[in-house]
């Protein structure tokens, strides 16, 4: 089977995808710091059927460290699937999704 020419056409897209995926969140807006990854993996299993994953872990410091790291605040996985009806319709179903959420720490009591 020969492969065509156009297997990398989206290359320089999925490395610049990953290149910002790569480079987290930095959130200063609250009173601590959070940092956070989100995750999108698509795979073609026909020409109009597409299956995705999302992948998104937010994590957050303390309350007396500023380390972003050092709690979890979000985990959540949810995948997808595609139909590309047409070249402006596609229609997406996702029928489990897995949320974890983490208590927001705004005072000491609150971590966990």
């Amino acid at each position: 089977m020969k492969r065509s020419g156009t297997h990398f056409k989206y290359k320089p897209l999925v490395i610049l995808s990953i290149l910002m995926m790569s480079f987290a969140s930095y959130s200063v807006a609250k009173p601590h710091q959070e940092i956070w990854f989100k995750g999108n993996l698509v795979v073609p299993i026909h020409k109009k059927v597409k299956i995705q994953n999302v992948f998104e872990h937010k994590r957050q410091s303390g309350f007396d460290n500023n380390n972003p790291f050092s709690k979890h605040s979000v985990f959540s996985f949810k995948p997808w699937i595609s139909y590309q009806h047409n070249k402006n319709i596609t229609f997406g179903l996702s029928p489990v999704s897995y949320n974890a959420y983490y208590p927001l720490i705004k005072q000491a009591s609150d971590e966990y």
